[in-house]
């Protein structure tokens, strides 16, 4: 059975935070408002996240 190879203790918790709010609000503007985070800086985690899991997440 094939699945998602991931090593969760290289993972950062603040990302998961990021990427949960991101995953509930399907907008970047909407998540950085939420967060009190600069739309680049939600921006950047993610593609962090993007590339951790090998996945695009979002997508319009």
């Amino acid at each position: 059975m094939g699945g998602i190879d991931v090593n969760l203790s290289q993972i950062d918790l603040n990302s998961l935070f990021v990427l949960k709010h991101l995953l509930e609000e399907k907008h970047v503007s909407n998540t950085a408002m939420a967060l009190n985070m600069s739309q680049s800086a939600v921006s950047r985690t993610l593609q962090k996240m993007r590339v951790f899991f090998n996945d695009e997440l979002l997508v319009r």
